[in-house]
């Protein structure tokens, strides 16, 4: 907790409430002249929560209202509150030096994989040719992923570092100073761009399955204009609710969240006042909307789709020709991009459904802000896996990706291979140029 004997860096410039005062009720704190109130429950675990006790002055008791981080890093005791006031966590007894090490270890292991994972996803559809519309919609959420393994390699790696190198006292004043800065704001929105992007891309994605399937003729007579329009509203309508906190500074504000090492969104409102409109109606607006709509134009697929094959069956055996042969081929390869698509929206939901359940758990009060910080950050994390889920999903479900895959590795090493062959041809060339010379 925080007040003027247990944290040294407790001054005229950072006090609490109204008058510059720790006791009786508060709205808020002062940091460096500026006034933050206290936050309500937000998308996650709030990042600090306030506490009121009792101090008895002779005969008088007073109120005394301080504030406490909510949570602590995962591999943290939470005795390291206290006891790590002064010393950086790096260095502090209560801290695990393996579990901070482990964290490390699978951030940068996920990162990486993210990153090269989707960096082959993107080179392979390249080699294939783009003239494919699910080509090119592949290639755009590769990129999404892309930004998923940046994130975890850059922010998350950075932010780790710095906070292992403070004291808990100095994490909890930099915790506060960040909130709503332009670096928390732009470290948020591109956390949630991550997020709402791999939405997006797989409720236009599933769209498309449906036109395909649907109105296959029209489908095929789509240009690549539209396409690129649509992948583009996909992208901006992604970042327009990426930034939607930013449009409701009393409600919503963008903070660094200490038990995941990412900026993240909080409330800003009062635990005793607040209010969940805004942020209600932005999960509503911006994300259960989308995620209907994806599961609406899945059922709605799977009942062409099964339409579809018995008009197909009929048409076989009523006719031979080569053009029901066609028809049945061209919807066998539509049934198999269905479920590739499929898949993807599994893997998705199977991986943000634990983020879900934690933010559930903690605001039933079965989790608490002593026992939060390992399941949330397992469940965050895990939530991000997504991005590496869609290049599994290729490899071991398109064949021809496989094949490109492969021929793309072969085609390297041969190339490798002819360097070296043509580096000791002209290397065993000139030694014996230069020995007629002699």
């Amino acid at each position: 907790m925080w007040n003027d004997t247990d944290y040294p860096f407790y001054n005229s410039d950072f006090s609490f409430g109204s008058n510059d005062s720790l006791f009786g009720y508060t709205d808020g704190f002062w940091v460096n002249n500026s006034w933050y109130e206290f936050p309500n429950l937000g998308a996650g675990p709030p990042v600090w929560i306030w506490l009121t006790e009792s101090v008895e002055t002779g005969n008088v008791t007073l109120n005394k209202t301080v504030i406490q981080l909510c949570g602590f890093p995962a591999f943290c005791s939470e005795k390291a509150y206290n006891a790590c006031a002064n010393t950086p966590l790096c260095a502090c007894a209560e801290c695990s030096k393996t579990g901070a090490g482990f964290f490390v270890f699978f951030v940068v292991l996920l990162g990486l994989a993210c990153v090269f994972g989707n960096v082959l996803v993107m080179a392979v559809l390249k080699k294939l040719g783009l003239l494919q519309s699910f080509n090119k919609m592949k290639f755009s959420l590769a990129v999404a992923d892309f930004l998923t393994g940046v994130q975890l390699l850059v922010v998350s790696i950075y932010n780790f570092s710095w906070t292992m190198n403070v004291s808990s006292s100095e994490l909890q004043r930099r915790q506060i100073e960040l909130t709503g800065t332009p670096e928390a704001t732009v470290g948020g929105i591109f956390l949630l761009l991550t997020f709402t992007c791999s939405l997006y891309h797989l409720v236009y994605m599933r769209a498309q399955r449906l036109y395909a399937i649907r109105w296959p003729l029209s489908y095929r007579m789509q240009s690549d204009f539209h396409v690129y329009v649509g992948l583009a509203m996909v992208w901006g309508l992604a970042l327009v609710s990426s930034t939607m906190p930013a449009w409701f500074p009393g409600s919503i504000i963008y903070t660094y969240q200490h038990t995941i090492f990412l900026f993240y969104v909080s409330n800003t409102n009062k635990p005793h006042t607040g209010s969940y409109t805004g942020l209600v109606v932005l999960m509503v607006v911006f994300f259960v909307i989308p995620y209907l709509a994806m599961l609406f134009t899945t059922m709605a697929t799977m009942v062409t789709v099964r339409g579809n094959i018995k008009k197909s069956k009929q048409l076989s055996h009523r006719s031979s020709d080569k053009k029901s042969k066609q028809e049945l081929d061209h919807s066998k390869r539509e049934i198999k991009i269905f479920v590739v698509v499929g898949l993807m929206q599994l893997g998705f939901t199977i991986t943000i459904i634990p983020v879900i359940l934690v933010n559930i758990l903690f605001y039933e009060n079965a989790l608490n802000c002593n026992n939060i910080s390992l399941p949330f950050m397992i469940c965050f994390y895990l939530g991000m896996t997504n991005s590496l889920v869609n290049v599994i999903i290729y490899s071991f479900r398109d064949k021809t990706f496989n094949k490109a895959t492969k021929k793309l590795f072969a085609v390297s090493s041969c190339c490798k291979q002819q360097k070296k062959e043509t580096y000791s041809t002209v290397s065993h060339t000139s030694g014996k140029t230069a020995s007629t010379t002699v």
